[in-house]
């Protein structure tokens, strides 16, 4: 593939990017656009060219131009402006996407118109200027989104297209290599189950030479003559060879095993019989000595039995003393003579028991004829002593009687003096507020009369109004005016 030469961002590789029902080849900028109308592909661009690519601009004198190429762009006698650019991208987004130079020549006009803006943030108008040139900064941010969608739609499509083809393919193509290889699959693995089948009868073959504790001449025996008839055949193939030498030295190792365990399972059934002998014999002084233990412990329980009965004359049992009824019914019922349970001493149990019931029965019968007579003793005393009491119940109720007649003579004599006492003081108080009355009625008479002169002195008022007037200031009839006694 040519480039077209003078443009530096032209490529080979863009050619898969052009639509090849359209055009074969193609300019990177107008990869997604209308190309110039004189470019054919095969020759070089001119500057006569250039008037439809909206990234192509003439040179001198070789009428070549390369904005993609700072040094060309730099040492060229005409020269793509700041502006032109600015301008080129305002129109066509896209250039930007594809000319860094065109995108930072831009870029820069924009910081140049937003720097201006006034930021004292006190004013609503910057305000409102500032949030709309961000705002329209983000829109910028959008069309070259957009721009950049439109430019690479084709490529997309195409990659696409060929993903598709290559899934397509590549699942075809597996599928018939799969078929191709499926008689050589099928050998190899019928190949590896008869291997795997051979290791494991060889490993089965090895497994078997092992004798453990557990294992008997029986199945040492069971285990050789399986191994003995399995066959080496020619499915073995190469691991013939370790498959027959294993066989052997397994069987010559398990042979050597069945000899030792028939020698050791002898020499163990000679040894059980010896034991067996041994243990009928232990059996036997076990027996004897369990007899006698027996014999010795129905002796101990008789000397034990002997000292409870023993207890039990003594008035006590287990320590604790009992009345003779508990210690007969004790020595009679509850101490059962049997030879089962005290043998040879049997007889010595019972004469114990005889001689102690005969002596708690008499020593029971001194007690009751003792307390027969502690009693007739207790009854007499109990006798004088409750006569002692009645006599001195009666000398008591005597006294009682008498001390209370002095006290009821006494108390009437008290009430009388108190009755009299009570008439002195009644007469006293009586007589005091009666003449108490007489001084104040005097009192009061005495300060009416005066008031009654002072009246009848004040006026020719006669001495029956000037009586009227003063029980009238005495009786309050007569406001803001009283007498003061």
């Amino acid at each position: 593939m040519k480039s077209c030469g003078t443009c530096s961002v032209w490529g080979g590789n863009f050619h898969t990017r052009i639509d090849p029902d359209v055009r074969p080849w193609g300019c990177c900028a107008d990869a997604l656009m209308d190309l110039p109308d004189a470019f054919d592909g095969n020759r070089q661009m001119q500057a006569s060219d250039g008037r439809d690519c909206p990234i192509w601009a003439p040179t001198t004198p070789t009428n070549r131009v390369g904005i993609g190429s700072k040094d060309d762009a730099m040492n060229a006698e005409t020269k793509v402006t700041g502006t032109d650019l600015v301008s080129a991208v305002e129109s066509d987004p896209g250039l930007a996407l594809v000319n860094r130079d065109a995108f930072e020549a831009w870029l820069i006009d924009l910081r140049a118109r937003v720097d201006g803006l006034d930021q004292d943030m006190t004013r609503a108008k910057n305000r409102d200027a500032i949030r709309s040139a961000a705002a329209d900064t983000r829109k910028e941010k959008a069309k070259y989104d957009r721009s950049r969608l439109e430019l690479t739609k084709g490529y997309r499509e195409m990659t696409a297209k060929v993903n598709e083809a290559g899934k397509d393919i590549d699942a075809k193509l597996e599928a018939l290599a799969v078929q191709i290889r499926a008689p050589l699959t099928e050998w190899e693995e019928r190949e590896k189950a008869r291997v795997d089948r051979c290791k494991t009868i060889i490993a089965e073959i090895h497994g078997a030479a092992i004798v453990t504790l557990d294992d008997t001449s029986e199945t040492v025996r069971e285990r050789g003559m399986r191994i003995w008839t399995i066959e080496i055949g020619d499915d073995f193939g190469d691991q013939a060879g370790e498959a027959e030498q294993a066989k052997s030295a397994t069987v010559s190792t398990l042979q050597s095993a069945l000899a030792r365990l028939k020698r050791e399972e002898a020499d163990a059934a000679e040894l059980a019989e010896l034991r067996k002998i041994q243990a009928e014999r232990d059996a036997e002084d076990e027996k004897r000595r369990a007899a006698e233990k027996a014999i010795e412990d129905r002796r101990d329980y008789a000397r034990r039995v002997i000292e409870h009965i023993r207890q039990c004359g003594l008035g006590m049992i287990d320590g604790k003393t009992y009345p003779y009824i508990i210690l007969i019914r004790e020595l009679e019922e509850k101490i059962v003579v049997a030879e089962e349970d005290f043998g040879d001493m049997a007889g010595d149990v019972e004469r114990a028991r005889v001689e102690t019931l005969a002596h708690v029965k008499a020593a029971q019968k001194e007690q009751a004829e003792r307390a027969i007579r502690e009693a007739a003793e207790e009854a007499a005393q109990k006798a004088q002593r409750d006569a002692e009491r009645a006599a001195q119940i009666e000398r008591d109720r005597i006294q009682a009687e008498h001390d209370a007649a002095l006290a009821a003579e006494k108390k009437r004599a008290d009430e009388l003096a108190a009755a009299e006492a009570k008439r002195i003081a009644d007469k006293a108080r009586e007589d005091a507020e009666i003449a108490k009355r007489e001084r104040n009625r005097a009192h009061r008479a005495k300060v009416m009369g005066e008031a009654k002169i002072a009246i009848m002195a004040a006026g020719a008022i006669n001495e029956e109004v000037a009586v009227a007037i003063v029980k009238a200031i005495d009786k309050g009839q007569i406001p803001h005016v009283s007498l003061e006694f």
